[in-house]
């Protein structure tokens, strides 16, 4: 794609390094690899941190070296009921759930406060067991040799993320034309893909929350 095959325009390492940003980038976009982690809530413990997620999938054998996005949360009530906690932004969690520091319950709302850590509301009375579905970053592709195992079949082809990384290619040449009509291939044919996986969050997935003051 950028007809460069005596490597003279651009090193061999700066390829793989924009190869594996682009492998970040479309994972961030399309949701593709994904995984569900279970963590055990601490008593009297709010705030929990992506690195806990990260061990929890790293143990299951998955090649994850960093959470990126967490989707949703569910927690267990018992063993036959998993409920999904609702969603709220911080800063409402804060108002509401975080201003009676003495009450303690089983979690049923959960909030991101930056990018790596997140509260569970009430505070746990005891230990529990959550089930988080996340967005993982996989192993970084280290060798041109390099074989990628982990993004699935539908999006680790000889397109879109050749198309990204290209993109990002050329536009560290200061070639911006060239650089769009890589991005905007690249686009296009992600938006016909996502089209048949559609990701998305929403507040509560079982309507109006009569728990909420």
């Amino acid at each position: 794609m950028l007809r460069d095959a005596l490597s003279t325009a651009y090193q061999q390492q700066d390829l793989i390094d924009l190869i594996n940003q682009a492998r970040a980038d479309l994972i961030i976009d399309s949701f593709c690899c994904r995984a569900l982690a279970q963590v055990q809530t601490v008593a009297n413990q709010d705030k929990y941190t992506f690195q806990t997620v990260l061990a929890a999938l790293q143990s299951q054998g998955l090649s994850a070296v960093q959470v990126l996005q967490i989707n949703t949360i569910a927690v267990f009530w018992s063993g036959t009921l998993v409920p999904v906690l609702d969603y709220m932004n911080f800063d409402e969690l804060q108002a509401i759930y975080r201003s009676f520091r003495g009450f303690t319950f089983i979690p049923f709302i959960w909030g991101m406060f930056d990018t790596q850590s997140f509260f569970v509301e009430p505070v746990p009375n005891d230990v529990y067991t959550l089930e988080v579905d996340c967005v993982y970053l996989p192993n970084l592709l280290v060798q041109t040799t390099d074989v990628e195992t982990v993004i699935p079949p539908a999006f680790a082809d000889y397109t879109l993320i050749p198309w990204l990384a290209a993109s990002y290619a050329k536009y560290n040449q200061n070639a911006y034309g060239e650089s769009k009509l890589f991005f905007d291939k690249y686009a296009s044919e992600l938006e016909r893909r996502m089209a048949v996986y559609p990701a998305y969050r929403v507040p509560s997935y079982y309507g109006a929350d009569p728990r909420r003051p």
